[in-house]
């Protein structure tokens, strides 16, 4: 599918203060090696992640899903958002080209998401641009070829920034040259397109 608009980012859209809150939890958490699975392939990913729910952060993100889904015209039907990823990003680490969606939708072992796929995903950016190098997020939105394919996000780097994208999109973030990111990931599911 070729979107004329395939991301939307709100700069600094969410407080310090929150951001402080969100990097206090997912660190209290305790990260383990990032991925959904107990088999994360190293060389597609390597990055540290710990699981959260705050209702709170749901009340405060939920909003942007909504506004990035209608200002984009993608319009995807959606009822339910998965739990928070809280992501670090040391030098060195990073993660390959990827979609988040999956081929079928969640199978019954997934619960209260059974049946659903990944329709919308959404980064809190959590480090200050002075934190760290690197670790950008690339997302390929045209056709092979064309000479803007890919396309750096760079207007997230304010920290707070909200950057919400079809889960369908291949997207990266790029390995880490100093210091350390931080984001907070998550996804918004629903039924099966129709």
């Amino acid at each position: 599918m070729i979107l004329s608009q395939p991301v939307v980012v709100f700069p600094a859209a969410v407080s310090e203060e929150d951001c402080d809150r969100i990097i206090a939890a997912g660190r209290s958490a305790g990260l383990s090696e990032g991925g959904m699975t107990a088999s994360v392939d190293d060389a597609v990913r390597r990055s540290r992640v710990a699981w959260l729910d705050d209702a709170r952060v749901y009340e405060k993100i939920f909003p942007y899903f909504q506004q990035a889904n209608w200002s984009a015209g993608w319009l995807f039907h959606f009822q339910a958002l998965e739990r928070l990823q809280f992501t670090a990003y040391a030098v060195g680490e990073r993660y390959g080209w990827h979609v988040d969606q999956t081929p079928r939708p969640y199978g019954s072992e997934y619960g209260a998401y059974a049946g659903l796929y990944r329709k919308l995903s959404m980064t809190v950016q959590l480090s200050s641009p002075s934190d760290y190098d690197g670790g950008i997020l690339q997302i390929e939105r045209g056709l092979p070829g064309e000479a803007d394919r890919i396309r750096a996000v760079e207007e997230m780097r304010p920290r707070g920034s909200v950057v919400v994208f079809p889960s369908f999109l291949p997207h990266r973030i790029t390995a880490v040259v100093r210091g350390e990111r931080l984001a907070l990931v998550t996804w918004a599911c629903g039924r099966p397109y129709l």
